[in-house]
């Protein structure tokens, strides 16, 4: 999780120094402006070099809680939720399914057995369909993680007993997730940095014209 703290907040304080009704009215409305626009300006950093589609990092950027007059306080926090592997470029194939996570990679990687599907709900992803003899394949595929497998042969247990004997029992459907969330698509500290000095002066400028905004009322 990651959470930017705006520090430079000095000369909005000065605006409320006196409680008054149309200065909260004024600094609320800035940092809400401010929480806006950080989280749009995240988002276009994850995207600047990955295939990530906009709605999935959106979905992993929130804003907890809003300024009001009477609480002058918001924040922006970024999961580290790892992203399914529909949210980035892929191809269905024969043989599998191909992904591009970066948009400087020269070849596709190549996700075997994994294929797309679209459940009732009108959730379209990419998937895997594990069952006992495929078990051999999933070591040498290389993209399946190893808590991952691990998880899901517990559950198969519990759920099917018997279900490693000879006769493989068709177990249900997995969706994939990436190696990645939306910080580690770019983890630089400049980059954070950046965010903070962008929502510093970002903030400053809003608090001006709202307070400017409210004295003409």
């Amino acid at each position: 999780m990651f959470r930017v703290d705006v520090k430079g907040l000095d000369a909005a304080q000065s605006y409320i120094a006196e409680s008054s009704a149309k200065g909260r009215r004024a600094i609320s409305r800035a940092y809400n402006d401010t929480a806006t626009h950080v989280k749009s300006n995240v988002s276009k950093h994850a995207r600047e070099g990955s295939t990530i589609k906009a709605t999935a990092v959106k979905a992993q950027i929130t804003v907890p809680y809003r300024a009001t007059s009477s609480s002058l306080k918001t924040k922006v926090v970024v999961s580290g939720d790892r992203v399914p592997l529909a949210a980035f470029d892929y191809r269905a194939r024969k043989d599998g399914v191909s992904v591009k996570i970066f948009r400087n990679e020269l070849e596709r990687r190549l996700y075997g057995g994994a294929f797309v599907a679209t459940m009732k709900s009108g959730h379209k992803a990419v998937f895997w369909r594990f069952k006992r003899s495929q078990i051999s394949g999933v070591g040498r595929q290389g993209w399946i993680l190893p808590a991952d497998l691990i998880r899901i042969i517990a559950w198969a247990k519990r759920t099917y007993p018997g279900w490693d004997s000879d006769s493989a029992v068709r177990l249900p459907v997995f969706e994939i997730l990436s190696n990645y969330s939306v910080p580690t698509l770019f983890a630089d500290d400049l980059v954070w940095k950046d965010a903070a000095k962008d929502a510093d002066v970002y903030l400053q400028k809003r608090a001006d014209y709202w307070v400017d905004y409210y004295l003409k009322q």
